[in-house]
Parts: C-alpha cells; sequence; structure tokens
C-alpha cells in the first residue's frame, strides 16, 4: 500500500533529526515518500542538516502548516503526518520499526476516506490492542488520512488542532479510527522550538483557552473542558460516543 509521509516542524532541526527522522530512517518507509514541511526561509537555512526534501509553507502558526499539508496533497492520497518530536512505540512498548504495518492497518481500516491515528500517549497499560472507530482523539503527534482537499475539514484555531481535527472528520463520516495497540513518546507544551518559540507562556494559554472556548461551543455535546487533567494547559475531553 503505497502513501506519502508528511513531517511538520518548526525551529527544531536537532529535535527532528534526534527523534523522528532517527525513526524513520532506522524503519521500513520509503525516505522517498518523506517531505519535510517548514515555516520559512530560516527553518529552511537551520534544516539543512536533516537531508529531507523541503516544502516552506510561510505558515505563520501550526493551525496554517497543517491546513497547508491538508490541500498540498492530490485527492486520493494516503498521507501519514507526523511531528518532528516523536517516538512511536507498540503494545509490547517497543520501538516501532515497520511503520509500513501500522500505516497498512490505519489506510485499510478507512478504507477511501477519513482518518486514523494512534494513541496519544506511552502508557502501554491502556492500549486496548483493537481498532476502534467511536469517538477519540485523532492525536496531532500521528495521523493518516486520504486527501479529499475539502475546505470543510481545514482547522480554524491555533491550538487544539487535533481536537478540531477528530470532531471535523467524526461530524462528516460518523466516525474517527483509532490503532490503540500503537502510542507516541513525546513531551507536550515543553519541548523547545515549535509553539513554544512563537509564544510566551502567558500568551500560549490565552490560545489554548480561545481554542478550547470555541471547541466547547461549537461542537456542543461532543467535546466538554477538561478540569481534572494536571496541565500546563487548558485541556478538553471528548464525549463518549460510539
Amino acid at each position: 500500500m503505497h502513501y506519502k509521509i508528511a513531517v511538520v516542524s518548526h525551529r527544531r532541526p536537532h529535535i527532528l533529526a534526534r527523534l523522528t527522522y532517527k525513526m524513520l530512517k532506522e524503519s521500513t518507509v520509503a525516505m522517498e515518500d518523506v517531505t519535510l514541511f517548514l515555516s520559512d526561509e530560516q527553518d529552511a537555512r537551520e534544516y539543512a542538516i536533516v537531508p529531507l526534501p523541503q516544502v516552506i509553507t510561510a505558515s505563520a502558526n501550526v493551525r496554517d502548516k497543517f491546513n497547508f499539508v491538508h490541500s498540498f496533497y492530490p485527492k486520493g492520497t494516503r498521507v501519514l503526518v507526523l511531528e518532528d518530536d516523536i517516538t512511536l512505540i507498540d503494545k509490547s512498548n517497543a520501538v516501532v520499526r515497520d511503520i509500513n504495518a501500522m500505516a497498512e492497518i490505519g489506510f485499510a481500516s478507512i478504507g477511501e476516506y477519513g482518518i486514523w491515528g494512534i494513541a496519544p500517549h506511552a502508557n502501554t497499560f491502556y492500549f486496548s490492542g483493537k481498532v476502534t472507530h467511536t469517538l477519540k482523539l485523532v492525536v496531532a503527534h500521528c495521523f493518516g488520512y486520504v486527501a479529499t482537499n475539502d475546505p470543510a475539514l481545514a482547522v480554524t484555531q491555533l491550538s487544539k488542532t487535533d481536537y478540531e481535527r477528530t470532531l471535523l472528520y467524526f461530524q462528516r463520516y460518523g466516525c474517527v479510527t483509532r490503532l490503540d495497540m500503537y502510542g507516541v513518546k513525546t513531551k507536550s507544551y515543553t519541548q523547545e522550538g515549535g509553539m513554544q518559540s512563537d509564544y510566551t507562556l502567558e500568551a500560549r494559554h490565552i490560545v489554548e483557552q480561545t481554542a478550547c472556548d470555541y471547541l466547547v461551543k461549537r461542537f456542543d455535546g461532543l467535546v466538554a473542558a477538561n478540569k481534572t487533567k494536571q496541565s500546563l494547559h487548558p485541556e478538553l475531553r471528548l464525549a463518549r460516543v460510539s
């Protein structure tokens, strides 16, 4: 099964080289199918250390960059999106080397349209080992979709883009797919570069709160504020919907 890989990054060349790029190089993927999506010419210069084809998106924020990727590939293209600071693991807590096998399960599970993702954490105790089609978060760190170029599926918020994307696809197709035998190791909110390079902690908090407020209002009944999760910033929880 053929698919393309889009790696999104911003001001993190050394983190990308140490994590996502290293993982890809040691995996089963065809590196000629991997494209690096950067923000600007400064990124382009700094990422010369990572030997991947580059696309400059002229995107000032993560929303615009994800939307650029959303509309970049021809309709019908299978696309796996990866962030720059991740390590994928499987239910045995081993680093995923056969990314092709994971992608094949994901794309076969959604068929000609839709979206699939993996567990948004690395705690294998909570991996169900199942492929589910209920309303579960398709985390931005790693997700696959079939390109439609449909502007109605583009995200609108500067943060919580994965929650918004999950809800948009759920409303459109009636389900989202999760491979709960895979998960991701990463450091949300604290890794250098990325959004941390563009916002102070206080400004980032405002961006997160604005996104939460908007999504709770727009998708009433499907998502709510998560008041119990310990986090630097406001968080959300999805409703239990089959």
